[in-house]
């Protein structure tokens, strides 16, 4: 599965299928990032996210005789995270999505287990347990390897093999890095995540284009009692070079989207209970490409901590 914030991509059919519709809105993209500020604490999460897109009436935008309409992505992501040594941390994600095509005659419905992630993280600065209350850094590099775990090569309704964006996983590893910086004075914080992902080719000789992601959102924390709530509000630039198969650049593929995102973490106990969301401001992509539209979720953590409380330490 595609675990990436909004790609536009496209994959060309075989002889017998030239009236499926080739272009597709990737429900994958545009993940929610979060701020983070537990680095070094193992915990368990679940997080569910719903992506929109919706279709051009073009002629690429077709499947037999019914036009597309729009794409649905529902994806929920099981993933644990824990501190093997101070400054190094291991996560691992399970993700499941279920993905839903519309046309002018019904719905085509694909589900499954997407691509496992495995990622590895090293803080290079950690000032959370700094006696200096009021200004507190922390900076991690990570590195993930996304598995093939998930199917790629299902079909419609119609029997036609679905674009490659639409598919549940993309069937070859990919590699990302990023870095993520977070500073915090006093209740205020900004944080910044750079990542850059790289795809590799699957047996279909198929291999979606390298993605690089820019983010970075501002929030606030204000304890009220036994609980904390911190709210966000931040831009995330997703940049998405064009998709390659055969050795060829595919048509109608890449771009890139700016989106405006918010989001509230609540803490209690043992407990953080998150809700997010994004809306595109920008997008730059080919005529038949489907346009992003709302993206938003909500995730459920709980910190295996041996003391009572796990708010954050940033």
């Amino acid at each position: 599965m595609k675990f990436l914030v909004t790609a536009f991509v496209a994959l060309s059919v075989s002889i017998n299928s030239l009236l499926a519709c080739d272009v597709c809105g990737c429900g994958t993209g545009s993940t929610y990032l979060g701020i983070d500020p537990n680095y070094g604490k193992t915990m368990f999460n679940a997080r569910f996210q719903f992506s929109q897109f919706s279709h051009p009436n073009t002629d690429l935008n077709f499947s037999q005789q019914n036009r597309v309409k729009s794409d649905h992505f529902y994806r929920t992501e099981v993933w644990t995270q824990w501190q093997m040594k101070p400054k190094w941390q291991a996560k691992l994600t399970l993700p499941f999505a279920r993905h839903q095509r519309f046309d002018m005659d019904g719905v085509s419905t694909i589900d499954g287990i997407g691509d496992v992630r495995a990622q590895v993280n090293y803080a290079i600065l950690n000032q959370t347990d700094s006696l200096n209350k009021s200004n507190r850094q922390l900076l991690f590099i990570g590195a993930e390897l996304g598995l093939p775990t998930g199917k790629y090569q299902q079909r419609d309704r119609y029997e036609l093999k679905l674009p490659a964006a639409f598919q549940i996983g993309k069937g070859a590893f990919s590699y990302q890095a990023f870095a993520r910086h977070v500073l915090k004075r006093q209740n205020w914080g900004v944080s910044s995540h750079v990542q850059f992902l790289y795809n590799g080719e699957n047996e279909l000789q198929y291999r979606f284009g390298e993605q690089t992601t820019v983010a970075t959102s501002f929030f606030y924390s204000k304890k009220v009692k036994n609980t904390l709530w911190l709210p966000s509000l931040g831009l995330r630039w997703d940049y998405y070079s064009n998709d390659v198969q055969y050795g060829i650049t595919k048509a109608h593929t890449g771009g890139h989207v700016l989106n405006v995102s918010a989001g509230l973490d609540f803490y209690f106990s043992k407990w953080v209970l998150n809700v997010f969301g994004q809306v595109p401001v920008q997008q730059t992509l080919s005529e038949s490409q489907p346009e992003s539209k709302s993206n938003f979720g909500f995730g459920l953590g709980y910190y295996l901590e041996a003391r009572k409380k796990a708010m954050p330490d940033m």
